[in-house]
């Protein structure tokens, strides 16, 4: 069996097409492919195959997305396939999920993390729960700032440092920052709320 080419296509015929603006659709090797609408829009597409179907990636538009670009985003994305993961179906989860409210984030919380804690941490956290969807259920998780976390437990009246209350051996630890980035601390892996927010809120404590 013949090598699969790679590197097939150069930045002279990329500029050409481009100019051209006529549908076509040219591979580079290994699944990645420079496409061209009828529209004039080109782009980059990385097709490969998943669980036995053929997906496509959208990697970007040219020229934004230089022709190494693409070449190094495609070998990057092929060793996640090889991984066995689905870079385009992961692109949709994370766009799908984009604009989540704290409610919704919430509702995931309690469905997926909820239920692999303790009883007593399932009771402890039930009720913070409840109380941070009060009181920012609304807003989206990508908008929640620190000031929103400190005007939350002040709003309840609640303790700082959940430490605290364990180091009493006090079950109900009420709602804190630890709880808080508890909560966060799957959708900050998911990229859902940016880690930075919750470290500022967690500063903005020290400084109280």
């Amino acid at each position: 069996m013949a090598a699969t080419r790679m590197n097939v296509l150069a930045d002279v015929d990329l500029r050409r097409w481009l100019k051209d603006k006529r549908a076509l659709a040219k591979s580079d090797g290994g699944g990645l492919t420079f496409t061209m609408s009828a529209a004039g829009t080109a782009s980059w597409v990385l097709r490969y195959r998943s669980e036995g179907r053929q997906v496509e990636l959208t990697l970007g538009r040219y020229p934004d997305v230089t022709l190494a670009a693409a070449r190094k985003m495609a070998a990057e994305k092929r060793v996640e396939v090889q991984q066995g993961r689905d870079p385009a179906a992961e692109k949709r989860k994370a766009k799908s999920r984009r604009d989540w409210t704290v409610r919704e984030l919430v509702a995931d919380y309690r469905e997926m993390v909820l239920p692999t804690l303790a009883k007593s941490t399932q009771v402890s956290y039930g009720r913070n729960l409840k109380r941070i969807e009060t009181g920012l259920g609304a807003a989206k998780v990508a908008e929640v700032e620190a000031a929103d976390v400190v005007g939350l437990i002040e709003r309840f009246d609640l303790g700082w440092v959940e430490a605290n209350w364990a180091a009493a051996g006090s079950v109900d630890t009420d709602l804190s920052f630890l709880s808080f980035l508890e909560l966060y601390g799957t959708e900050i892996a998911e990229r859902r709320m940016p880690a930075r927010r919750v470290v500022e809120a967690l500063d903005v404590v020290e400084h109280i």
